[in-house]
């Protein structure tokens, strides 16, 4: 019995070893910026730096729209950021997702009501942002931010683009249209049948609470549309670090006099939010230095208990 117990003993000491040689695979972090006006996060070079979530940046915002009548004008303090920053601890090769989510500051930013007065109200607005998972330009600016493991990298292996919203029941057909286009790389997208834009788009008829979805990535071989009716994006490389993202966002509030008579019955669109959630790896060439480090001591130990099986035979 007591030579069972102390083998036991052995077997256990050995998988310590071994499971400390895994933990130096794993890192956590958060997005400390979640939920911050773009407005009022700070500008730091050698990028405008916003947000940080686990392992990706978002940066260079720039947000622009009008209103008319009834609609609201667009500017980067009418919109927010919240990343998610539950994520826990991740680990090489193994899935994951973060997200960036984008609210007005105050409901009424993502607004458009109709006056009644045989004119539409519309809000329409332009944002631009870039997102960087491995920029090491970005990872020194001192923000806390943890750099890919040593011969690992992170990588964006898909695109799933969601918006929430509402459109009135005018008689005339109140409408909402979100539409976010994205290229991989840092460079403005082109478009156009050499292009390499891909493109989903949310779209609400008339008094709907969902939008319908359509996506296109025709002339890009790194990326493919899950179904022209779907808003999810998937990436054929294993190197997607970079994007560049643009949404432009629509909504349209019909003039709903009812005739006869003529009388005013105002109507309001409402955009509620919209984000990107991405699927992510942290895929690895070779393990890091310090894996060898621990996996050699591992062994060392393994070893010291072979020896001292054979010193006390």
């Amino acid at each position: 019995m007591k030579k069972v117990y102390i083998q036991a003993s052995r077997f256990a000491l050995a998988g310590a070893f071994l499971l400390a040689a895994n933990y130096g695979w794993a890192v956590t972090a958060a997005c400390p910026s979640s939920g911050t006006a773009l407005s009022n996060l700070t500008n730091t070079s050698p990028f405008n730096l916003y947000c940080y979530d686990t392992d990706k940046t978002f940066y260079n915002f720039a947000v622009s729209g009008t209103g008319t009548n009834g609609g609201v004008s667009q500017t980067t303090s009418t919109v927010d950021i919240a990343g998610a920053n539950t994520l826990g601890t991740y680990s090489l090769n193994t899935p994951w997702t973060t997200t960036a989510t984008f609210t007005g500051a105050t409901a009424a930013d993502f607004q458009a009501t109709s006056l009644g007065t045989f004119t539409n109200a519309v809000t329409t607005g332009t944002m631009t942002w870039l997102v960087d998972s491995a920029s090491t330009a970005v990872n020194t600016a001192g923000q806390g931010y943890p750099t890919p493991q040593a011969g690992a990298s992170n990588v964006i292996t898909g695109l799933t683009f969601n918006a929430s919203g509402v459109t009135g029941n005018s008689s005339a057909g109140d409408s909402l249209v979100v539409t976010q286009t994205f290229c991989i790389g840092l460079s403005a997208c082109t478009t156009g049948a050499t292009g390499d834009t891909i493109t989903i788009a949310a779209t609400w008829a008339n008094n709907a609470t969902t939008p319908t979805y359509s996506c296109t990535a025709l002339t890009d071989s790194d990326a493919t549309c899950t179904s022209a009716t779907s808003n999810v994006v998937t990436f054929n490389s294993s190197n997607i670090q970079l994007l560049n993202v643009t949404d432009l966002y629509t909504l349209t509030a019909k003039d709903n006099l009812t005739s006869p008579p003529l009388t005013a019955n105002p109507t309001t669109v409402t955009l509620t939010n919209f984000n990107d959630v991405f699927a992510e790896e942290e895929l690895s060439s070779s393990p890091e230095p310090s894996t060898f480090i621990l996996m050699g001591s591992a062994l060392v130990g393994v070893a010291a208990l072979r020896f001292r099986k054979r010193k006390q035979a």
